[in-house]
């Protein structure tokens, strides 16, 4: 597939739940950078398309910092949102 050189393309697909999910990428290799939900509630992933795995979570007033790969990420730091380690 002749991707090289073009820029990433970020898609937004709304749910029936409401909630927002945003890939990054090239059409046929996007990735999930980012689910937004209808409660407040955003989780940020990263990694290659299939093996995304959630990074943190901003919710309730809180950052929840996570580790591990997909499907077994552990929450390793809570923050209180506006705490200068949760603005960066």
């Amino acid at each position: 597939m002749a991707t090289q050189g073009l820029p990433p393309r970020v898609e937004a697909i709304q749910h029936a739940d409401g909630s927002m999910r945003l890939y990054d990428g090239p059409r046929g290799e996007e990735r999930l950078v980012r689910i937004e939900y209808p409660d407040g509630t955003v989780r940020k992933y990263e990694g290659y398309r299939g093996v995304e795995r959630l990074v943190w979570e901003k919710r309730a007033g809180e950052i929840r910092h996570y580790e591990g790969s997909r499907g077994m990420e552990v929450p390793v730091r809570v923050e209180p949102l506006g705490s200068e380690a949760a603005d960066a």
